[in-house]
Formats: C-alpha cells, structure tokens, sequence
C-alpha cells in the first residue's frame, strides 16, 4: 500500500530529476562567459552550446541516473557522497562522449562536467532524499504533544 510519505517521496524525486539537471547548463553558460568575456553573451555558438546540453544533460540522467540511484538504492548507500560521486561520474561519461562526437580532447572540458556533475548528484541528495533530523527542542515538543 502506497502512503502519503512514499508518495511525497516520489514526488521529491521526480522534482529532482527536473530541477537537478539544470546545473550543468547553467555551469556551461557561466563558463563560457569567463572564457569568452562579454562576447560570449551574444555569441550564438555559446548560446546553442548551453541549450544543445540541456537536451544531452536531461538524456544522460534517463539512461545512466535512474539505474545509478536504483543501485545505490538498492545497496542502502544513496548518501550524499556516494551521489555526488555518481554525479561526477555521469558527468565525466559525458564529456567522454562529447569528445568522441566533437573530435576533441579538452582537459578544460572533463573537469567542467565532472564538477557539474557533481554539482548534479548534490543537488539531486539535497532535493530528493535529504530529510532533516529533528532537533531534541522538536521532539520535546512533540513529547509533549502526545501526552
């Protein structure tokens, strides 16, 4: 039977899922513009670059991001290290794979998404599965609650 906590949970994910993925753009985008200085903010090639990884960031979550939390999941071992791990990882097997499309091989380009990356696997543990322990004020209260 699915309960209201198993169903909030789903939902964190899901909105983890969403949301967590953003950061590698946005590090992309703000990237290129230390790179490129004002320039890149008219440059159609930074411009399509930063939306084009929208499109891969969000593919690479479905294919290797659900099976990695399965596995953590599975293994009781989805903390925030071990995401933010996985994250570098999945970040890394991206560049790998744009270096192959594109040809090129850019140091710059492997600690750009492995840092991203795990800018993702941190950001997705802080969304979807932190839960804050209460505090002893909280459970005094709470103590006195069911009395």
């Amino acid at each position: 039977m699915i309960t209201l906590q198993s169903h909030l949970n789903q939902i964190r994910i899901l909105f983890a899922y969403l949301l967590s993925p953003l950061v590698v753009p946005i590090v992309i985008y703000i990237a290129s513009l230390m790179a490129y200085g004002i320039d890149a903010y008219n440059s159609d090639n930074v411009l399509t670059t930063t939306f084009n990884s929208i499109w891969y960031t969000y593919i690479l979550v479905l294919i290797l991001g659900g099976p990695s939390l399965y596995v953590l999941k599975l293994k009781q071992v989805d903390n925030l290290l071990n995401l933010t791990i996985a994250g570098a990882v999945i970040g890394l097997l991206s560049a790998v794979l744009m270096s192959i499309l594109g040809g090129s091989f850019q140091l710059v380009l492997y600690f750009l998404f492995g840092c991203s990356g795990a800018l993702f696997g941190a950001l997705f543990w802080l969304i979807a599965l932190y839960e804050p322990k209460q505090t002893t004020r909280l459970k005094k209260r709470q103590s006195r609650r069911r009395r």
